[in-house]
């Protein structure tokens, strides 16, 4: 199947709007209410492998959260001009923040969070498909 040019770059639009959203929601909440969740993280992985590094690791996705949309907005601001690179870079950033959550999720050994995050790993890869058709 041949996609029109027109409809492949509404796809690639509201593929990045959604990590826009996911990502800018996720690192903003995250530094508006700093305290409750970092204690809610070095909570979630005390007792695992990851206690150990669980403060640098929240500041770890705190920083690749932001980053990621950040990318995102520039994502979108360029591709209407044919420059796809960043917006190419923001869909594997979000690929590798899903699955470093749903590893974390796996290892704390709360299974229903992993499953959470499986639909937000999906429309990252269906992203990548997107982006590598032409």
């Amino acid at each position: 199947m041949v996609l029109d040019a027109t409809l492949l770059m509404i796809l690639k639009l509201i593929s990045l709007t959604f990590l826009v959203f996911t990502f800018t929601e996720a690192g903003l909440s995250k530094i508006k209410d700093y305290k409750g969740n970092k204690a809610y993280f070095i909570d979630h992985l005390k007792g695992g492998i990851l206690s150990g590094s669980s403060v640098l690791l929240f500041h770890l996705i705190i920083v690749q959260e932001v980053l990621t949309a950040l990318l995102a907005i520039a994502g979108l601001c360029t591709i209407p001009f044919g420059i796809e690179a960043v917006a190419l870079i923001s869909v594997i950033a979000s690929a590798v923040v899903f699955l470093q959550l749903y590893l974390g999720q796996r290892i704390a050994g709360d299974y229903a969070g992993a499953a959470g995050i499986v639909p937000y790993l999906i429309m990252s890869f269906i992203s990548l498909i997107i982006f590598s058709l032409q």
